[in-house]
C-alpha cells in the first residue's frame, strides 16, 4: 500500500447520504467548493499522520486554483499539520485545462516546486488532448475506470489502455489504473507495466478509522495473490 485518497462524503443526521454528485456541483456553482476543499484537505493532512509512510491524494477543483492564495494556503495546513509536502499528492482532472487559464498553471507548477506532488486523474474521460501533457510534468497519470472496466476480452479497449500507459511512462509519469475490480484486471496490467491499481478489489471506501486497522491488517499479513513487484492503492473516505 503506498497512498490513500481522500473522498468527500455527506451523511445527514437521520442516515440519508447524498452523493457528491450532488452536492460537489452545488459547492462549485456557489463558491463553497474553497471553504470545503480546504477543509477536507486539512482533515487529510491531519489524518496522514496515523498512516506513516502513505502518500495522501486529495482531489482540488480548478475553481479553488483561481483562490490567489491558494498555495499559500495548502502550504500553511502543511505546516500546521508538520506533514512534509512530499506526503501530499494534488489531484486534477482534465477541465484544469479549459479556457488555458494560465494562473491554475502557474499555481500547479509552484505547489510542485514545493514538493508537492500533482496526479492527472480520470486522463481519457475529458479533452483527451495529448498537447496539456507537454505543457505541465505531471508526476501521477490516473488512467479512468471506463477504460478498465471495458478491456474484458475487448482487444480495442486493451490496446488502448496499453498504449495509454506507454504512454505516461515515456514521459516519466507513475501510472495508476483505476476501477480494478478482478485479479483478471490485475494480472493484465501488472503484464504490461503499470504501476499502481486502485480500486474496490483492494478496498471499497473506508472510514479513517476503518482504513487505519485494513492498513496495520495489510502490513502485517500481506495480500496473497496480487504479486511482489506491484504496488497499490486503496481510497479512503472521510465520513
Amino acid at each position: 500500500m503506498v497512498s490513500v485518497e481522500s473522498l468527500a462524503r455527506w451523511t445527514k443526521e437521520d442516515g440519508t447520504v447524498i452523493s457528491p454528485a450532488q452536492f460537489i456541483p452545488v459547492a462549485e456553482e456557489t463558491g463553497l467548493i474553497n471553504e470545503l476543499g480546504i477543509w477536507v484537505l486539512n482533515k487529510a493532512c491531519a489524518k496522514a499522520h496515523e498512516w506513516p509512510g502513505i502518500t495522501v491524494s486529495v482531489n482540488v477543483s480548478p475553481n479553488q486554483f483561481k483562490h490567489p492564495r491558494f498555495v499559500e494556503k495548502v502550504m500553511a495546513i502543511l505546516a500546521a499539520n508538520n506533514l512534509p509536502p512530499q506526503r501530499l499528492e494534488i489531484e486534477v482532472t482534465e477541465s484544469v485545462f479549459a479556457g488555458r487559464n494560465d494562473s491554475v498553471l502557474k499555481a500547479l507548477r509552484r505547489l510542485k516546486n514545493l514538493g508537492v506532488k500533482v496526479a492527472l486523474d480520470d486522463f481519457g474521460s475529458g479533452y483527451s488532448s495529448l498537447s496539456y501533457l507537454r505543457r505541465f510534468p505531471f508526476d501521477t497519470l490516473k488512467i479512468d475506470r471506463d477504460f478498465v472496466s471495458d478491456m474484458n476480452g475487448n482487444a480495442e479497449a486493451e490496446a488502448i489502455l496499453v498504449s495509454i500507459i506507454q504512454l505516461g511512462k515515456a514521459l516519466g509519469m507513475t501510472i495508476v489504473a483505476e476501477g480494478i475490480e478482478t485479479l483478471e484486471q490485475i494480472r493484465f496490467l501488472q503484464a504490461h507495466d503499470c504501476n499502481r491499481m486502485q480500486g474496490y478489489y483492494i478496498s471499497r471506501p473506508l472510514t479513517d478509522t476503518a482504513l487505519t486497522a485494513f492498513l496495520d491488517e495489510f502490513h502485517r499479513v500481506g495480500t496473497p495473490g496480487y504479486g511482489t513487484d506491484l504496488s497499490y492503492q486503496v481510497r479512503a473516505a472521510e465520513a
